[in-house]
């Protein structure tokens, strides 16, 4: 059985740095996913329903 492999146009290998960069900021970003900023700072990955809203809220970020 062949089986299709789906190529992912984004990049969802962005780390806390680099999206927190992107934003302007901890403090920004967190306003921009409507939590807090110490919610943020507890991060160690980015949890994948942030990474899904950020795409639908900024899709220039993640394109390849």
């Amino acid at each position: 059985m062949l089986v299709k492999t789906y190529k992912n146009p984004y990049n969802y290998n962005m780390d806390k740095k680099e999206l927190c960069k992107l934003a302007g900021g901890q403090t920004k970003l967190a306003k921009l996913l409507g939590i807090s900023q110490a919610a943020i700072s507890q991060w160690t990955v980015i949890p994948m329903a942030r990474q899904w809203q950020l795409q639908l809220l900024k899709p220039e970020w993640f394109k390849k």
